[in-house]
């Protein structure tokens, strides 16, 4: 499966602390290996583009997008699960 994250997300990323960093590494870890695995709670929020979400441990949530040239998932946002309802109220 083909991933990638934006620079923007990779300065969100730098910003969290550290144990949100290892949680984040380990979840992007196995959303490569098995996109179903029920931990990640990885699902379509709709949008258009289609936007996706993941469970990062407890308290933050990650958003992607399939990008249309090679199908791999462009990881754009991570944050807290309040930020990630603020975000998705936007939308």
């Amino acid at each position: 499966m083909k991933s990638r994250r934006t620079r923007e997300f990779r300065e969100l990323y730098d910003a969290l602390p550290a144990p949100v960093k290892k949680q984040a590494d380990k979840a992007y870890a196995q959303f490569n290996e098995d996109l179903d695995y029920a931990g990640l709670n990885f699902k379509s929020v709709g949008g258009e583009p289609t936007w996706y979400s993941a469970r990062v441990g407890f308290s933050y949530r990650a958003l992607c997008f399939r990008a249309k040239d090679d199908g791999a998932y462009v990881w754009f946002w991570i944050g807290t699960h309040a930020d990630y309802d603020k975000l998705l109220r936007l939308r």
